[in-house]
C-alpha cells in the first residue's frame, strides 16, 4: 500500500526495469503494476510473466513464494504481502 504519489514512483521503477530481464532471467517475459485507490489509500499488485517455473526459480530462488521486493520499493511502500502465489495461465483470449 502506499499513498499517490508512490504510484508514479514504482511505475517508473517498473518501466525501468522491465526494458531489461530482472537480474539476467531469460526466462522473463514481462511485468504489470495494477493500480487500486480507495476511501484514499492505494494498493499495487503486481503481475509479472515468466515462461515457467524454472524462470521464476532463477529469478527468486528456492524459496520463491517469498515475495521479492526491491529496496526501492520497500522505502516506499507502507506495507506488503510477505508471500506471493503463481499461476499458470489456463486460457487467454
Amino acid at each position: 500500500m502506499g499513498s499517490a504519489g508512490t504510484s508514479s514512483r514504482l511505475s517508473a521503477s517498473l518501466r525501468d526495469r522491465g526494458q531489461r530481464a530482472p537480474a539476467g532471467v531469460s526466462g522473463f517475459r514481462g511485468a504489470q503494476l495494477l493500480r487500486r485507490e480507495t476511501n484514499g489509500t492505494v494498493t499495487f499488485t503486481s503481475v509479472t510473466w515468466f515462461t515457467g517455473m524454472d524462470a521464476v526459480r532463477e529469478f527468486a530462488g528456492d524459496d520463491y513464494e517469498l515475495a521479492v521486493i526491491e529496496d526501492a520499493a520497500r522505502a516506499a511502500l507502507s506495507g506488503w504481502d510477505e508471500h506471493v502465489s503463481h499461476h499458470e495461465v489456463a486460457l487467454q483470449v
